[in-house]
């Protein structure tokens, strides 16, 4: 040790060979290590082999998952993926290539269609949730269920009873409209029953079918027909009364031929100012003054005057008092 009872030593950071986790050596100047920390790696890319769209409509690829912390689970700081019974996937070296006639497969699946919308969230609106996204696999099993809920930051999906639904995991609509009501509850903190109830269903319906490019909900999970519900409708204001998901239509309805008339852009930021101003006592009678203080705060003249056209098509406005 020299006058003042300090000695120099060296730092020594080493990748592992499985490209997981770092460990840092503290060594002295007689070569002998004295301290040794082992840390897992933010930002490791991992491999994986999904569907990256419908799985009926498209081959399989590989893919990367970006940012994973690297400490070989379906984790990154934004989604985390897990199975209900404990057999989650456990990959060192971050690959996740497995087989559709695998069990993982549909851990993977999930979490990449979850990650996706995570990320179209945030580039599109520029949204991050405050706390990691828990997505939660083989719910019920070992018997096959149709769980398909989100509720206090976890997603929980089952595997499809064969009957009414297969392969929920697989489904990008299913995983990406539960995802999405995070981020509605995160915007506008809306219940999920009654009216505000519909309007959580709508905008998670909305955000999905935008991040997509396709307006229907359960294109391949829905065993009885082609697909569950979709958002391409003509129900206006006269159609509400029915049932949360039959109103929640007539909400996503109109913001999609919003989107169809001013661009996706622009319905977006639209839809997102909407949530921030509706709050979660928001009724059927708030629409019309929430989205005019929305559509005048975000878009111009002219595309307000098209937006609110749109919603007057719907049934919102009386035409009389619109003359």
């Amino acid at each position: 040790k020299h006058h003042r009872g300090w000695e120099p030593s060296f730092k020594v950071t080493v990748l592992e060979e499985t490209e997981g986790r770092l460990r840092e050596y503290l060594i002295d100047q007689r070569g002998l290590i004295f301290n040794e920390k082992l840390t897992p790696m933010a930002g490791i890319d991992g491999v994986a082999t999904v569907f990256n769209g419908l799985p009926n409509r498209s081959n399989l690829e590989e893919e990367i998952l970006p940012a994973l912390v690297g400490d070989g689970t379906l984790t990154s700081q934004v989604v985390k993926a897990f199975s209900a019974d404990g057999a989650s996937p456990y990959r060192p070296a971050n690959d996740f290539r497995f087989t559709p006639d695998q069990r993982e497969f549909d851990d993977v699946q999930a979490y990449y269609f979850a990650d996706q919308q995570a990320r179209w969230f945030q580039s599109q609106l520029d949204l991050i949730l405050p706390n990691r996204l828990e997505i939660k696999l083989h719910v019920g099993a070992p018997v096959p269920g149709n769980a398909a809920f989100y509720f206090r930051g976890q997603v929980r999906l089952g595997d499809g009873d064969g009957k009414i639904y297969r392969g929920i995991p697989r489904d990008p609509s299913i995983v990406k409209h539960e995802v999405s009501h995070a981020y509605v509850e995160l915007l506008s903190g809306l219940p999920f029953e009654g009216e505000g109830g519909s309007y959580s269903e709508a905008f998670s319906d909305f955000f999905t079918a935008l991040a997509d490019d396709r307006p229907q909900m359960g294109a391949y999970a829905y065993v009885p027909a082609p697909f569950k519900r979709t958002i391409d409708n003509r129900l206006t204001v006269q159609n509400l009364g029915k049932g949360k998901y039959e109103n929640s239509l007539v909400i996503s309805g109109t913001f999609w031929d919003i989107a169809k008339t001013i661009g996706n852009d622009d319905a977006a930021l639209l839809a997102k100012s909407f949530l921030a101003r509706i709050g979660p006592s928001g009724r059927f009678e708030d629409f019309v003054p929430v989205i005019g203080d929305a559509a005048r705060a975000e878009l111009s003249s002219e595309t307000q005057r098209k937006v609110m056209g749109v919603v007057l098509s719907r049934g919102w406005i009386n035409p009389e008092v619109a003359k």
